[in-house]
């Protein structure tokens, strides 16, 4: 077993403070306080870390053989708490790979709202719900801008989304939990991949450069770049039978942050913009003439509301973090999940 101590998981959490978009600093800042005063650590054996063990054997059949050794061969280290992050690095010469539960968090609360507020549209097109300020509105819409609040408060302030699986039925929640365990093995590779690529290497900086076929124009800098580059290692090491299949877990994992950057704009100053980079990935993907259909719209979907919420936060001086909540507070979006999970029970019990 492998313990990472609290003053080297906050020290991790500290290198990471400058790259991160502003918005989300605060929720850093407190996931260090947390750590630091709770004395929490980092542990290759403990409930969540086990917890991905498990995804990872499940998800085994969709990884190249000999990079699941390769994957094999690094520690998994699962952190429990609410920083939206994953972390690769060298150690003794011996490569880690530190994921902190709230990215897990987030990916699965996406893969939640999606599923519910599409089953909402499908069997409840007609209902409708007081908003509050005297205006009606469908449960889908309303359930929707209830979890964007609380994915904003997520990010912004590390409070924890609350879990929708109960709403939905047991085949339902089958078909996320497929979905999960792709995206977690993508995003496992993708770890890998800056180890293996030699990313992890200290002091590889250099000036922004341009990147052209993106979705979204904007200059790279070398960290950047290199997140192109883990993207396309943990493509290449998924089965190629499978990464077709696998495109849905792509979109729920990089689709939960480009609707975050759609209200603050980059992630951070060590990411490109989500939008690039699944839609560069969806492009390599071998996929038939429906799937690349429903890629595509999802992918130009997420395109425009960026656009359109990039204009919006231009327009008002930077980022609009935090102004979401004058539309509906934290407090109110749980009220509106609760009521709209209250009515699904009543009405249908599960969608």
């Amino acid at each position: 077993m492998m313990i990472l101590p609290s003053s080297e998981l906050a020290d991790i959490l500290r290198s990471d403070l400058p790259n991160i978009a502003p918005a989300a600093r605060a929720a850093c800042e407190a996931s260090i306080e947390q750590v630091e005063r709770r004395g929490l650590s980092a542990s290759s054996h403990n409930r969540l870390a086990r917890s991905i063990n498990q995804s990872l054997q499940l998800s085994a059949p969709f990884i190249r053989p000999e990079f699941l050794a390769k994957l094999r061969s690094v520690t998994l280290l699962a952190a429990p708490i609410p920083y939206i992050g994953a972390v690769a690095r060298v150690r003794r010469g011996m490569g880690q790979i530190v994921i902190f539960a709230g990215i897990l968090r987030l990916v699965q609360f996406f893969f939640e709202m999606l599923n519910v507020s599409s089953r909402l549209q499908a069997v409840r097109p007609e209902a409708t719900i007081d908003d509050g300020l005297g205006g009606q509105h469908s449960d889908s819409f309303l359930f929707l801008l209830a979890c964007q609040v609380l994915m904003s408060a997520f990010m912004e302030r590390g409070e924890e989304p609350v879990s929708l699986s109960d709403m939905l039925s047991e085949e339902q929640n089958n078909t996320i939990a497929f979905g999960f365990n792709g995206a977690l093995c993508f995003l496992l590779l993708h770890e890998l991949g800056h180890i293996e690529l030699g990313h992890t290497a200290l002091g590889m900086h250099s000036e922004p450069m341009a990147m052209y076929g993106l979705l979204e124009p904007e200059d790279l800098s070398n960290e950047q770049a290199q997140e192109f580059d883990a993207d396309d290692y943990a493509l290449e090491a998924l089965n190629p039978q499978y990464r077709a299949g696998l495109i849905s877990s792509l979109i729920h994992l990089f689709g939960s942050f480009a609707l975050l950057e759609a209200f603050v704009g980059s992630m951070g100053d060590a990411h490109p913009l989500s939008i690039n980079r699944l839609g560069r990935l969806a492009e390599q993907c071998d996929l038939d003439e429906t799937e690349r259909a429903v890629t595509d719209q999802f992918v130009k979907a997420r395109v425009n509301f960026f656009r359109e919420m990039t204009g919006r936060r231009e327009a008002a001086g930077g980022s609009l973090a935090g102004r979401i909540y004058k539309v509906m507070s934290v407090e109110h979006a749980r009220r509106v999940i609760e009521e709209v999970r209250r009515r699904v029970e009543h009405d249908h019990g599960k969608l």
